[in-house]
């Protein structure tokens, strides 16, 4: 997943199957408990999220 941030800067597609998080209802009570945090930091440096700023 660093790889495909790191050179989809460069205009680079990186194939990769790396979901990241899936919001399942655990993980949005994660999203609105004490980790959440965590859980934002995590979304906020997948690939498809850095790409799109």
């Amino acid at each position: 997943m660093y790889e495909a941030t790191r050179w989809g800067h460069r205009g680079a597609t990186i194939n990769s199957i790396s979901p990241g998080i899936i919001i399942t209802p655990l993980a949005n009570d994660e999203l609105h408990g004490p980790r959440k945090d965590g859980y934002l930091k995590m979304i906020e440096g997948m690939p498809i999220a850095v790409c799109r700023r």
